[in-house]
């Protein structure tokens, strides 16, 4: 194998990063220029997606989305 090449498990951790940094940008933004939701929800909300990789992002973005209909 050459060395200079990411392996399969390099490439995966990779793309997992980038997946839950844009969803953590995203959950920053739609939090924080949501009028709706009071200030502890919104802080409740950044602390679960910033200690649950992937899925605290996620449940935060639905939770986001449900509120505003």
């Amino acid at each position: 194998m050459n060395p200079l090449l990411p392996t399969g498990w390099e490439l995966f951790i990779t793309v997992v990063g980038i997946i839950h940094v844009v969803l953590l940008l995203a959950v920053i933004f739609r939090v924080g220029f949501d009028k709706w939701l009071a200030p502890e929800h919104k802080i409740f909300l950044l602390i679960i997606s910033l200690l649950v990789p992937i899925i605290g992002p996620a449940m935060s973005l639905l939770v986001t989305f449900r509120t505003n209909k």
